[in-house]
């Protein structure tokens, strides 16, 4: 908090427990945040779009890959401006709506990718995350976060699953058990009734390498 001073407002004040936007708020000027403490505080950046990656990095293969993106775009007035005091009700939290972007659709592969590798280069160890972007106005890419456990969208499980069976043991997942994920997906679509991020997996989702930017 000592270093504000090198910040310019507006900025986001965010506390380490945080999810949902819960515990993130945007101050418009110092003297606004009182005696509140939060562990994080960054300037503000005008943002376009928003969205969250599945990433990977396997053990047998040093490149890393995507397999899944998802826009996420507001639904309350929290999450909107992420102003306490400007939430209906008091609503701590943000909700948000998630929608699938197909891979090849998705046009900012190489702003992600020096963020990617750097997170897995920081965390040797680590080979699954959860991405979260923006991109600004001017189509630069930002890192917002990453979580190595994220709240999977849809049936990310079910694929990260997948992927890792298939690059642990070189060979492709069993078709009976591609059709076992097959009908876990439909229980997930019956639970999850009207959430269009829920989709039925062939067993031959689309890749992307992001060490070459390429749709595998």
């Amino acid at each position: 908090k000592r270093d504000l001073g090198q910040l310019k407002f507006p900025i986001i004040a965010k506390k380490d427990d945080s999810y949902q936007s819960k515990g993130v708020e945007k101050i418009d000027a110092k003297e606004d945040l009182g005696n509140r403490r939060f562990d994080v505080y960054q300037e503000c950046v005008p943002i376009k779009d928003e969205y969250r990656i599945m990433i990977f990095k396997g053990k047998n293969s040093p490149k890393v890959k995507a397999f899944g993106v998802w826009h996420r775009s507001p639904i309350n007035q929290k999450s909107r401006s992420l102003r306490v005091n400007e939430s209906e009700g008091g609503e701590a939290k943000s909700k948000f709506r998630w929608s699938p972007v197909p891979l090849k659709e998705f046009a900012s592969w190489k702003g992600v990718k020096p963020i990617a590798r750097a997170v897995f280069d920081f965390y040797p160890n680590l080979n699954f995350v959860g991405l979260d972007v923006a991109v600004d106005d001017g189509g630069k890419v930002w890192c917002i976060e990453h979580n190595e456990t994220p709240g999977l969208v849809g049936n990310s499980s079910i694929r990260i699953y997948k992927y890792i069976f298939e690059d642990c043991f070189r060979k492709k997942m069993p078709k009976d058990v591609i059709k076992h994920f097959q009908e876990k997906a439909a229980e997930y679509q019956k639970h999850y009734k009207g959430y269009d991020y829920v989709d039925i997996p062939k067993g031959e989702e689309t890749l992307v390498d992001l060490e070459d930017e390429v749709v595998l």
